[in-house]
């Protein structure tokens, strides 16, 4: 096989790009893909659009219609730190509460459920910690 391949020396180059282009056609079609967003994804992300544009009626219909669609902890909490910071006290306690039911362990949640004990003045005057996804 070496001889043979040495009186070739074509051979192995064109080995290795063939090689080479199988195996990138192969990874191309294993990469994952993105999965689609359900209704309640898009009502979501509807929300954060919302939010960043200052419209909190907007992002609070939508969350509501996230929520409607499958209860999440990211649209409880999104929820809950619009109602406090209208002060609606009694609604961001409660979703608060929804919220740690579903992700006993959020600290974003516990973090905000420990703003809410602060007098109005006090709250919010720290930045929120890290997300706790994947960990």
């Amino acid at each position: 096989m070496l001889k043979k391949t040495i009186d070739r020396p074509w051979v192995l180059p064109v080995f290795w790009i063939a090689a080479m282009f199988v195996g990138c056609s192969l990874m191309i079609g294993c990469v994952a893909q993105p999965p689609e967003l359900d209704d309640a994804g898009t009502h979501f992300l509807n929300a954060k659009d919302a939010i960043e544009a200052g419209d909190d009626a907007t992002a609070l219909d939508e969350l509501n219609k996230s929520i409607a669609v499958r209860e999440d902890v990211w649209s409880y909490l999104e929820r809950a730190q619009l109602y406090a910071k209208t002060g609606d006290d009694e609604k961001a306690t409660a979703d608060i509460e929804k919220g740690l039911s579903l992700d006993p362990n959020n600290r974003q949640l516990e973090w905000l459920q420990k703003e809410m004990t602060r007098s109005k003045e006090d709250r919010f005057q720290q930045n929120p910690p890290p997300s706790n996804v994947g960990k």
